[in-house]
């Protein structure tokens, strides 16, 4: 099992959940909300909800998928994405209440991306496999990193460049999964830095005005 990273020694007791079969511990929605309010999280929106038919041989079972996707923001000017679905098949609780559970699902990845925390929480665990779920970068994910490219007046091909040793990798949409999460990270730490620099100099231009 793979090291646990700094904030998620910062879950409480009643925020972590256990694996009967595997052992392997995860965190709960709620955790993950109060750990990304103690990191700065100033604001969230849904930049896309859908209520879809999955169209089947044998639509019995399979009828309705909720997908959304949500941008977080923090104090630090890092932003990040998630993007989830919930339908019959792979809602475990909740299955009621589809819409609902993608937006938690969804909320929960981002505030996981910008805390680098890599295990599931258990309102994304079910009978899908995980690795399926997150496999590929989602749509929204690739875009935030082309716009902070933009921000920085940076060209994708740098951050390839530093993310990527795969010569197949031509575009910021050729990321795995990996590669576009090292990618968030290393930009949102780029463009808090810049932010923070722009705050420095402008609260040493007021100092000096006020002088």
């Amino acid at each position: 099992m793979a090291l646990k990273c700094e904030w998620f020694k910062l879950l409480k007791e009643d925020e972590i959940g256990r694996d009967e079969k595997t052992g392997d511990e995860f965190p709960y929605f709620h955790g993950l909300k109060r750990l990304a309010e103690l990191a700065g999280k100033t604001k969230e929106r849904i930049t896309h909800c859908n209520m879809d038919k999955i169209v089947k041989a044998n639509p019995t079972y399979y009828n309705l998928i909720a997908q959304v996707v949500v941008e977080v923001e923090f104090d630090d000017g890092t932003s990040w994405t998630g993007a989830a679905d919930a339908h019959l098949g792979n809602c475990k609780d909740f299955r009621n209440h589809p819409t609902a559970l993608a937006e938690t699902r969804a909320l929960g990845r981002a505030y996981r991306r910008a805390l680098n925390i890599r295990q599931a929480s258990y309102e994304e665990i079910s009978e899908v496999p995980e690795e399926q779920m997150t496999g590929e970068p989602s749509g929204p994910q690739i875009k935030l990193i082309l716009k902070i490219c933009k921000e920085l007046d940076m060209e994708p091909i740098d951050i390839i460049k530093k993310v990527s040793k795969r010569d197949d990798v031509i575009k910021v949409e050729d990321f795995n999964l990996d590669e576009a999460e090292q990618a968030a990270r290393i930009l949102n730490e780029m463009r808090a830095a810049k932010n923070k620099e722009v705050k420095k100099k402008k609260k040493k231009a007021a100092k000096e005005k006020a002088e």
